[in-house]
């Protein structure tokens, strides 16, 4: 009397369960292994496909933007002007978006290009002004200091062994330093003279209540994190 090996259920020759349906062919048995593994290959190959999609339509997209600008800007003026603009920000927008699918399995090769590429963005937009003169008094050290600030920032929050408070008072110095910076840039720009009036009173009232922050998450909120702060 064959029994069926799942639930037990006499099956005489029927070639599948009449209660539970299971299939008494062995060779038929192992096919649905053999198709789950399929169906995971074919998954995991839609995920890096979806990563490739993503990177062609935005591409795609951002050249058929980039040719009718050019092309406007050639029946209007008949030669290439204003459309240089535009131009920049869609190269510097493809590098600031793209960047990261391409390099997305090795971020450290991501960094460089997207540091640099806000340098290269306002150094074009310097040159095609045609005035010249204000990149590297104004957007070079503003830049830099918003990257250096914030990068420093973020790599002092990212290598402290608990993250509190003190990644409040981190963030607030980096603003400091942001905003004297840019005052002292635009005031030698304009004036020719460094003169911190409003980044000074914007220094007065941070770096204190920096200071206070990061006592207090060493000396007294031991056990404060930011997802106890935030309720996260």
């Amino acid at each position: 009397m064959a029994l069926c090996p799942k639930c037990g259920v006499e099956i005489a020759d029927e070639k599948k369960c009449p209660l539970c349906g299971i299939d008494m062919n062995p060779e038929a048995s192992e096919q649905p292994m053999g198709a789950s593994v399929n169906t995971g290959t074919a998954m995991s190959g839609g995920i890096v496909s979806k990563h490739i999609v993503a990177l062609e339509v935005i591409s795609v997209s951002m050249g058929m933007a980039a040719l009718s600008l050019i092309i406007v800007d050639l029946i209007v003026n008949r030669h290439i002007s204003w459309s240089v603009y535009p131009l920049s920000s869609l190269a510097f927008a493809w590098l600031i978006v793209c960047l990261p699918i391409v390099f997305r399995k090795k971020p450290l090769f991501m960094v460089p290009p997207v540091a640099l590429a806000p340098f290269g963005f306002l150094f074009a937009l310097d040159v095609f002004d045609g005035k010249g003169g204000w990149f590297l008094t104004l957007a070079l050290p503003i830049t830099a200091a918003v990257e250096l600030a914030g990068g420093a920032a973020a790599i002092v929050s990212y290598f402290s062994k608990r993250r509190g408070l003190n990644v409040v008072a981190y963030g607030l110095l980096a603003a400091t330093a942001v905003c004297m910076v840019t005052e002292a840039s635009i005031s030698l720009f304009a004036l020719g003279t460094i003169k911190l009036v409003w980044s000074s009173i914007v220094g007065f009232a941070l770096i204190p209540v920096s200071a206070f922050l990061i006592y207090l998450h060493h000396r007294i909120a031991k056990t404060t994190t930011l997802k106890k702060m935030f309720h996260l």
